[in-house]
């Protein structure tokens, strides 16, 4: 393989990839770039797993990478207890805002991972080249158990359906968005940076700046099957893009469900914050369900149709955040409406709202 020169591909010298866990390997033929990361959150352990598969059968000569570049990260988080998301700050947030080193170890990461992505948007402007981001992450117990891509624009849908993935949600981003100042309010003393989703995110940052993007939940964080799915689609994602000769692209499914996000909830009413982290870890069945009543801060209930769905319950937030005062819910959603059956065709054909980017070019 061609040798890498760390200094034009990335603003980070090839000591600190090496001690950050950062594997790049570069094809003797031109190509597009894939940045695959995951375990960003420390207790989503599915792209960990994933990620580290792929590396074994790199290493090992089952795969090789002929043409591209790819950059492997697979634990971003890098905390020491897994058990919990993270601790003081949500590395998935404020990267847009993170321009200088910090002396805090999870701020400074956020610095890293917007550093990062500046020089691979630097190095394939230089080259004329694509890139791509798959980032992968897991669902909690409370959640039905199934692989959905999560993709904000028609670019970013073309490339999941070649990923091979039946389940794929749209808008959640721009259900976040807008819902950002609701959020603020209603849990008192959280700060913008770690709410919003204003761009700050990973992926969104890299959206910004000229990647196509699939956001992968694949499970729940302790289900073989969430590790499996992973696993194929980290592989399917090297495949996709016509780097491994030993890969075969995915066959793109013929009956598509679509997730279409569309209001943010806090769990169901009635619950403490404690009370919820118990439901939601603990639970093998969905504790959202249909005719269930939702609401914010006993605001605008929304009652779940039987074709309807929640996303991102995560127990964890309630856990995280213990200014939440006792007697609200704990923990958080996303509701949107599920549409089953749909031919790539169709979904190719969909137009949605985005937020517009806030990040610098």
């Amino acid at each position: 393989m061609a040798p890498v020169d760390f200094d034009k591909i990335f603003k980070l010298d090839e000591a600190e990839l090496k001690s950050l866990g950062i594997k790049i390997i570069r094809g003797d033929e031109p190509g597009p770039l894939l940045f695959a990361t995951g375990r960003i959150h420390g207790n989503e352990p599915s792209g960990d797993i994933a990620i580290g598969s792929l590396i074994s059968d790199i290493d090992s000569g089952k795969i090789t990478i002929k043409k591209g570049t790819l950059i492997l990260w697979q634990d971003v988080s890098d905390l020491q207890d897994k058990s919990v998301r993270n601790m003081k700050f949500d590395l998935n947030r404020g990267i847009n805002t993170s321009t200088a080193p910090n002396a805090d170890p999870e701020l400074n990461r956020r610095h890293i991972i917007r550093t990062l992505i500046d020089g691979i948007k630097a190095n394939c402007e230089t080259n004329n080249t694509e890139w791509y981001h798959l980032d992968i992450h897991n669902l909690f117990r409370g959640v039905k158990n199934e692989a959905e891509g999560l993709v904000e624009r028609p670019q970013d849908i073309a490339w999941a359906l070649k990923l091979g993935l039946s389940v794929i949600g749209t808008q959640w981003l721009h259900c976040m968005h807008e819902v950002s100042d609701k959020i603020i309010n209603l849990f008192g003393g959280m700060t913008l940076d770690q709410w919003d989703n204003n761009n700050n995110t990973m992926t969104e940052y890299s959206r910004a700046n000229g990647a196509t993007v699939v956001t992968i939940e694949a499970g729940h964080a302790d289900s073989q099957d969430a590790h499996d799915a992973a696993t194929k689609c980290a592989r399917n994602a090297v495949a996709s893009l016509g780097m491994s000769p030993e890969l075969t692209p995915a066959a793109i499914a013929n009956a598509i469900t679509v997730k279409n996000y569309k209001t943010f909830v806090p769990l169901h009413p009635g619950q403490t914050a404690s009370q919820a982290v118990i439901d939601a870890a603990n639970s093998t069945t969905n504790p959202c369900v249909p005719g269930m009543v939702l609401t914010l801060g006993g605001q605008n209930p929304v009652t779940l149709r039987p074709d309807e769905h929640v996303l991102m319950l995560n127990p964890d937030v309630a856990k995280m955040y213990s200014q939440i005062p006792a007697g609200r819910p704990g923990g958080i959603g996303l509701t949107g409406d599920r549409i089953e059956g749909l031919t790539p065709q169709q979904v190719a054909a969909m137009t949605f709202k985005y937020p517009p980017s806030a990040a610098t070019p």
